[in-house]
C-alpha cells in the first residue's frame, strides 16, 4: 500500500451543489471571484449563501478547503485567485480534472491510498468496505468522514463513478491519474504496482431505475409519432416522486391527472406531455388546458417536454399560471429525489411559480440539504461517542453532553440543540434501537454506525414488501 508522505494536508471538507459536483462548486466560485472588484472573505461567505442556500455555519469549513486546496487566497479580509487557481479557472474539460486530481494526490493525505483501493479491485467497491480495508493505514480518522469526502472528491473530478448507492468505481481517467502519480514518487523504495484486472469483454452497465426513466423521457420527448410514451414515462416518473397518478391521455382530457393527498393541504395537478421529433415546443394550447385545469377542479397546470421556444409561448404561460417542465429539468427533480427523497408538500413549490422552471425551487434544495445535514449529525455524533468509549469514557450522555462535545469537536456550532435532541429521540425510538436512554437522562450507543445502516435498509424492506392488515 502507498505510504504516506510527511507534511500533507489531512483535513478535508465537502462542497454544497451535489456530491458530483464538487469541481463544478469550485469553479464557480473561482469564476466569480476573477469577476469581482476587491472580494472580501465576507462577500464569498454571502455568496455561498446565496447560491447554494447552504447554513453560513458550513461556509467557513467550504473556504477553508479553497485556500488549502491552493486556489485562493485570504490576505487579511480580501480574497484573491492564486496562480494555480487561475490556472485551474482557465482549464477546459478533462484537463480542469486533472490539475485539481493531481494537487490532491500530491499534497492530501489518503488520496493516493484510497484510489488506489480502487484501482485493485475488478468491481464496484461498496465505500464501507473501502473504509474497512483502509482503517489500518488511518488509525487517527475516528469516523469514516475523512474516507468518504475523498471518495466523493475523486467521484467528482470523474477519477471514479458511482455504480449504485456508495458504490464505486475507478475510471480510466482515474487509472491514469494514479499511474502519473505513482510515476512521480522517490524511487528508493518502490512500490510494486497493483496486477492489472484480467481482461474481459466489455459488457454494457445495466443503468439505474431512475437513469432507465431519464433515458426514456428523453427519448420519448423526440418521438412525436408515438405520443403516448411520453405520457406513459411522465406519468411513470411522477409516481416515482410520491404523487397518486392516472393516466388518461383521452380527448379533450388532460393526459396525465397528478394527486398529492397531504390532508387539508391536499392539491392535484393537470399535466400535458408534449413530444416533438425536435425537442422544442413551438406553442401552447392555453384554452385547453385551462378547460382541463377547470374540468378536474385542478390547483396547478404543467406542460412537460423536451424544450420550449420563448416569445409567447412563454408569456402565455406566465400570463396564464401554467408551468413548463422540461425533460431535462424533470431528470433533475428525479435524481434529487433518488438521492434525498423529500414530501409532497415541500414538492408543492415546483408547480407554484408560473412560466419555464429553469432551476429547482430554493425550498427543495434547502430541504435536500437539510436532510443531508441530518446524515451528517447521526455520522458525527455515532463517531463522537465511540471515541468516548474508546478513552474509557463510558457513562450515558446526555443531550446538552452531546452537543457541547460536538461544539469542541467541530470548532463551533454546526448542529443546534434541537438537531441533537431531534435525533437522539430518533435514535433511541423502538424501531430504531441504537440508543438507550433518552436525551434528558442520557443515553448508551447499543449498535455500530454498519449495523444502523442495516436497521434502516431492513426497514425499509419491510416498508415496502409488507402488507397492510385488513378484516377477515
Amino acid at each position: 500500500m502507498i505510504r504516506q508522505q510527511h507534511k500533507k494536508v489531512s483535513s478535508l471538507w465537502p462542497l454544497p451543489g451535489g456530491n458530483a459536483r464538487y469541481l463544478d462548486t469550485t469553479d464557480r466560485m473561482l469564476k466569480w471571484v476573477a469577476a469581482q472588484d476587491a472580494p472580501t472573505r465576507d462577500d464569498l461567505l454571502q455568496w455561498f449563501h446565496e447560491k447554494y442556500n447552504v447554513s453560513r455555519r458550513s461556509i467557513p469549513g467550504y473556504i477553508s478547503v479553497m485556500t488549502q486546496l491552493g486556489v485562493i487566497k485570504i490576505d487579511g479580509n480580501r480574497v484573491q485567485l492564486t496562480s494555480f487557481g487561475e490556472k485551474v479557472m482557465q482549464a477546459e474539460g478533462e484537463e480542469k480534472a486533472r490539475l485539481v486530481a493531481q494537487r490532491f494526490l500530491q499534497n492530501y493525505v489518503g488520496f493516493p491510498e484510497v484510489l488506489a483501493y480502487y484501482n485493485q479491485a475488478n468491481k464496484p467497491i461498496h465505500l464501507i468496505e473501502m473504509v474497512e480495508g483502509l482503517k489500518p493505514e488511518f488509525p487517527q480518522w475516528t469516523s469514516e468522514s475523512q474516507y468518504e469526502y475523498r471518495a466523493l472528491w475523486l467521484l467528482s473530478l470523474g477519477c471514479l463513478r458511482q455504480v449504485k448507492g456508495r458504490e464505486y468505481k475507478i475510471t480510466e481517467f482515474g487509472r491514469r491519474m494514479l499511474a502519473e502519480y505513482l510515476g512521480t514518487k522517490p524511487q528508493s523504495k518502490p512500490e510494486p504496482s497493483p496486477p492489472p484486472p484480467p481482461p474481459k469483454p466489455p459488457c454494457p452497465e445495466t443503468p439505474s431505475p431512475v437513469e432507465a426513466l431519464v433515458q426514456e423521457l428523453e427519448e420519448a420527448a423526440m418521438d412525436s409519432a408515438h405520443p403516448k410514451r411520453l405520457e406513459t414515462a411522465v406519468a411513470r416518473a411522477f409516481q416515482y416522486l410520491g404523487f397518486s397518478v392516472d393516466q388518461w391521455g383521452e380527448t379533450g382530457e388532460t393526459d396525465v391527472f397528478l394527486k398529492a393527498n397531504v390532508g387539508e393541504r391536499a392539491y392535484s395537478v393537470v399535466v400535458d406531455a408534449k413530444s416533438r421529433n425536435r425537442g422544442k415546443l413551438q406553442d401552447l394550447p392555453v384554452t385547453a388546458l385551462l378547460e382541463h385545469k377547470e374540468n378536474n377542479q385542478a390547483d396547478y397546470v404543467v406542460v412537460v417536454a423536451g424544450g420550449f421556444a420563448g416569445g409567447r409561448l412563454l408569456r402565455d404561460a406566465k400570463n396564464n399560471d401554467i408551468v413548463l417542465l422540461s425533460v431535462s429539468m424533470l431528470a433533475k427533480w428525479l435524481r434529487l429525489h433518488e438521492k434525498t427523497p423529500l414530501n409532497l408538500e415541500i414538492y408543492r413549490a415546483m408547480f407554484e411559480q408560473p412560466g419555464e422552471l429553469k432551476y429547482l425551487p430554493a425550498a427543495i434544495v434547502a430541504a435536500s440539504e437539510e436532510r443531508l445535514a441530518w446524515a451528517a449529525l447521526i455520522v458525527d455524533m455515532l463517531a463522537l461517542i465511540e471515541e468516548t468509549y474508546e478513552h474509557g469514557l463510558t457513562k450515558p450522555l446526555t443531550a446538552e453532553n452531546l452537543f457541547s462535545m460536538l461544539v469542541t469537536r467541530l470548532r463551533g456550532v454546526r448542529y443546534p440543540m434541537e438537531q441533537v435532541e431531534g435525533i437522539l429521540h430518533l435514535l433511541t425510538h423502538p424501531a430504531i434501537g441504537a440508543m438507550i436512554g433518552d436525551s434528558e437522562s442520557g443515553v448508551t450507543l447499543a449498535m455500530s454506525r454498519a449495523t444502523l445502516a442495516n436497521v434502516f435498509r431492513t426497514l425499509a424492506n419491510q416498508i415496502e414488501i409488507k402488507e397492510p392488515e385488513t378484516e377477515v
